[in-house]
Formats: structure tokens, C-alpha cells, sequence
């Protein structure tokens, strides 16, 4: 197959139209998506537990997400 006759649209496209049930993914790649997924996917809530307050679910690490005050030494 040579790269001036290969599509990426039409190859992206025809892999959409297909059943992803009948996909064969190499176990390696199955594993990485599984990985990715348990660090992407947010905790199940518990049950019967409250909302979590915002300031709560920040956690730690949020000011220093915070913007810089006026003054810190930052040209405008």
C-alpha cells in the first residue's frame, strides 16, 4: 500500500461504519486502553454518601492551580 493512495479519512471512516464487537485489538493495546481508563475514569461514588463539597474534591495541589496575585513579579 502506498501512502499517495491510502486515505486516513476513508480508512477512519470505514473503521466507524464497522461493529467494534467484531474488532480484533492486540492484547497489548487492550491492556494500555484498560490502564488508561482506570486513570482517566473518575471513583464510583460511595453509596449513601453525601455530595462532596467543591472546595473538598479539589484536594490537594489546588493553589498552585490558583491564578497568581497581583504583584507575584509577572509582567502584564
Amino acid at each position: 500500500m502506498q501512502a499517495k493512495s491510502f486515505s486516513k479519512t476513508d480508512f477512519a471512516l470505514a473503521l466507524l461504519a464497522e461493529d467494534p464487537t467484531n474488532w480484533v485489538v492486540p492484547e497489548y493495546i487492550a491492556d494500555g486502553l484498560r490502564w488508561l481508563e482506570a486513570e482517566i475514569v473518575p471513583p464510583e461514588p460511595e453509596p449513601g454518601g453525601a455530595n462532596v463539597e467543591h472546595s473538598e474534591a479539589v484536594g490537594e495541589g489546588a493553589e498552585q492551580l490558583a491564578a497568581p496575585e497581583p504583584g507575584d513579579g509577572l509582567a502584564a
